[in-house]
This record gives structure tokens, sequence and C-alpha cells, in this order.
């Protein structure tokens, strides 16, 4: 009895029931140690933030205000050297043709601005077209004349320089043309015209090369002649600048 009473009664082993991580909370980190909420962090991340943006707009600054310099310096300069460099004109002078005498028309080369035209070269053409001819402005003939300066002032007298027309007889030498009565007729009936025009090259100071074409048609009648549109148009001269302008704006 004893034995019975003494030996315990075993109990069936209770089933294990799996872990369930729902049924255990998770520790909550607190908001003040979490990274992207703290305050230091933030304004850090702000402050890297507004220091690109003042290097930013220092350089866009920088770029426009250096933008604005060249742009005053090449108009300072465009101004001043406008000013300062030669340029120079062909006045044409009244001219009489008479029979029996060269064909001349008289010219004044005249330098205007501050300073002097130095190397002076030109070329110059003077003949007689007629109805249907063209007027072509070439000086690869040789019946072309030609004059040289070593300089000329503003100050000083304008050049005097007699173009005439010259023609060249199969044979003989180049010779100034004298006027017939045939051509006198032509001219003064309006059949034919003298025309002359030239170009004429020189050096300023700086070193800069320039070029002026001009063109006359003496005692022409201002209408009727398509020779007078051409000839006013090929009245020109150069706009070159010295080469600290291209080194500046080099557009």
């Amino acid at each position: 009895m004893s034995g019975r009473h003494d030996r315990k009664k075993k109990k069936p082993n209770a089933q294990k029931r799996p872990v369930n991580i729902d049924d255990h909370p998770v520790a909550e980190t607190h908001p003040g140690s979490r990274e992207e909420n703290h305050p230091k962090q933030s304004m850090k991340t702000y402050q890297k933030a507004d220091v690109h943006w003042t290097a930013g707009a220092t350089l866009l600054t920088t770029v426009v205000i250096l933008y604005v310099y060249m742009l005053q310096s090449v108009i300072m300069h465009d101004t001043l050297y406008l000013d300062q460099r030669p340029w120079m004109t062909a006045n044409f002078l009244s001219c009489q043709f008479l029979v029996n005498q060269p064909i001349t028309v008289p010219i004044k080369i005249v330098v205007t601005g501050k300073t002097p035209a130095m190397k002076i070269t030109g070329e110059m053409v003077a003949e007689i077209l007629h109805k249907g001819d063209e007027l072509r402005f070439t000086y690869n003939d040789k019946r072309r004349g030609g004059f040289g300066y070593g300089a000329l002032s503003p100050a000083g007298a304008p050049a005097d320089v007699h173009m005439v027309v010259l023609e060249h007889p199969p044979g003989e030498e180049i010779r100034p043309q004298l006027l017939s009565p045939e051509t006198k007729r032509e001219l003064d009936s309006g059949v034919a015209w003298v025309v002359a025009y030239g170009k004429v090259s020189y050096y300023d100071r700086f070193g800069v090369e320039h070029e002026m074409t001009f063109c006359t048609l003496p005692d022409a009648p201002h209408t009727g002649s398509t020779w007078l549109d051409q000839c006013a148009s090929y009245n020109n001269t150069d706009n070159n600048q010295p080469p600290i302008y291209t080194e500046i704006w080099p557009f």
C-alpha cells in the first residue's frame, strides 16, 4: 500500500508552444537617439547645403562681374581706337576735259582722325566707258597707275593725286591718252563717261593694315546708268581692329 502511495504519478509531458515574436514587445529606441531625428545632425546638413549654395552664388556673381568687365573693356577699347586711328577718304575735284590733252581726274587723299597713316600705297585706274561696257574694278591691266607716301598726317596737307587715262597701243609704250574730238563729242552727248577708281592701303601706329576704296564718275548724269550705283557702293573703308581687340573679344 505504502509503495503505491509513495509512487508519484507521472504527468504526461506538456507540448511546447512555439515562441511567437509578436508575443514579445520590441524595445523602442528613444527618439533622441535616432540619427535622422537628431537636431545636431540636421543642423550640420542644413549648414552644408547653405555653404554649397553660397559658394555657387558667389561663383555665378564673379562670372557675371567678369563678363560685364570684359564687355566694358571691349567697348571702351573699340571707342578709343576708332577715335585714334587714321581714316582716309578721297575728295573728288571738278575736272575739265580738253581736246588734245591728257584725260585727267584730280583727287585729294585726305587723312582724318588723330594719328598719321603710314606706308601708303595706292593703285588707280581711269578709263572711258561706253554704253554697254561693264564696270569691273580690276587692277591687273597694265594701264593702271599708282602712288605711294611714307606718311600722311591729319594735321598736314592732303595728297594731290592725278588719275590719268592711259592707253597701250600695240608695239608701243604705255602713255597718257589724249582726248580726241570724237571722244569729246561722245562725252558731251552722254554716249561715253570717264570713270576713275582706286584702292589705297596703309598702316596705323598700332601696326594694323587698312584699306580704302573709291570711285567717281565726273560729269556723269545723275540717273540712267547702273554705273552710278556701282561706283557709289565702291566707296568704302575697312573696320579692322588691332590684335588686342581679338584677344579680349574673339568673336
